[in-house]
C-alpha cells in the first residue's frame, strides 16, 4: 500500500471510531430518572372481595381475621414515552404494622389480569389469585420500625420489560406477605401490613432510570462506523 493509501486509512481509522463515539454520546447524554407516584391502590380478599373501585383504597396485605388479603399498586406511564428502562424500584410507605413477627417478607407479582379490572373490576376471585402468583419482580420486607418510613424494592429485568411494554398506559404489581405463619399481632388476629388505611397521602411510587431509544441516524452512526473501523484497521496492521 503507497502512502497516500494507508493516509487515508488513518483517516477512515480516526472518523470511523468517531462516529461511534457520536452514535454513543447520543445515548447516554439523555439518561433521565423518572418518578411516577401511583395512580391507583387497594386489596382483594381471599373470598374476592375487594376495595376497588376506589381509586386510593385500603392496601391491607396478609391475613385478618383468618382471611389472605392481597394488594395492588397502579402507575399511568403515560409520560413514559420510548424510553428503554435501566433500572427499576418500588417505593412504599408502610402505613400500620399488624405482624407478631419481629419482620414480614412480601413478593412483589406480575400481574396478568388487564390493570382495568383490576381497578375497576368488583369483586374476584381470579384477581386476587393473579396478585399473588405467577412471576415474583422483587421482595422486599418491613417491620414495626418501618411504619411511616419508605421500603424500596428493586425490581428486576422482567418487570423492566413489562414496564416498557405497558408504556403509554397502566402498569400494576401485586403484593403478597410471603412469610405467613400464624405469628398474630398480641390480641388480634392479624399477620399483616397495610400500606394505606384509605385515600390519604403516601409516598406509593415506581422509580425508573431511563435511556432513550436511539435514533435510526444515531444507529446508523454506529453500524457504519464499527464495521470501518475494524477494516482500516486490518488493513493497517
Amino acid at each position: 500500500m503507497g502512502k497516500a493509501g494507508r493516509v487515508m486509512m488513518r483517516y477512515m481509522h480516526k472518523h470511523s471510531a468517531a462516529c461511534v463515539a457520536v452514535a454513543l454520546s447520543v445515548v447516554s447524554s439523555a439518561h433521565a430518572d423518572m418518578t411516577i407516584d401511583v395512580s391507583n391502590r387497594g386489596h382483594y380478599r381471599v373470598d374476592g372481595a375487594t376495595s376497588s373501585p376506589v381509586v386510593l383504597g385500603s392496601t391491607l396485605t396478609g391475613t385478618a381475621n383468618g382471611s389472605v388479603h392481597r394488594s395492588y399498586f397502579a402507575f399511568d406511564l403515560s409520560g413514559l414515552g420510548a424510553q428503554v428502562v435501566t433500572s427499576a424500584t418500588l417505593r412504599l410507605e408502610v402505613e400500620h404494622w399488624f405482624a407478631g413477627s419481629a419482620t414480614e417478607s412480601f413478593n412483589v407479582y406480575a400481574v396478568s389480569t388487564d390493570v382495568a379490572d383490576v381497578i375497576g373490576g368488583g369483586n374476584s376471585v381470579p384477581v386476587f389469585t393473579d396478585l399473588g402468583s405467577g412471576d415474583v419482580y422483587g421482595t422486599g420486607s418491613a417491620s414495626s420500625a418501618d411504619v411511616g418510613q419508605v421500603v424500596e424494592i428493586s425490581l428486576d429485568a422482567g418487570a423492566m420489560a413489562a414496564i416498557m411494554a405497558a408504556s403509554g398506559g397502566l402498569f400494576a404489581v401485586g403484593i403478597d406477605l410471603a412469610t405467613i405463619d400464624g405469628t398474630v399481632y398480641p390480641s388480634t388476629d392479624f399477620e399483616a401490613l397495610r400500606f394505606s388505611s384509605g385515600s390519604e397521602a403516601r409516598t406509593h411510587q415506581l422509580f425508573v432510570e431511563t435511556v432513550p431509544i436511539p435514533a435510526p441516524s444515531a444507529m446508523l452512526l454506529a453500524l457504519i462506523g464499527f464495521p470501518m473501523a475494524s477494516w482500516a484497521r486490518r488493513r493497517l496492521a
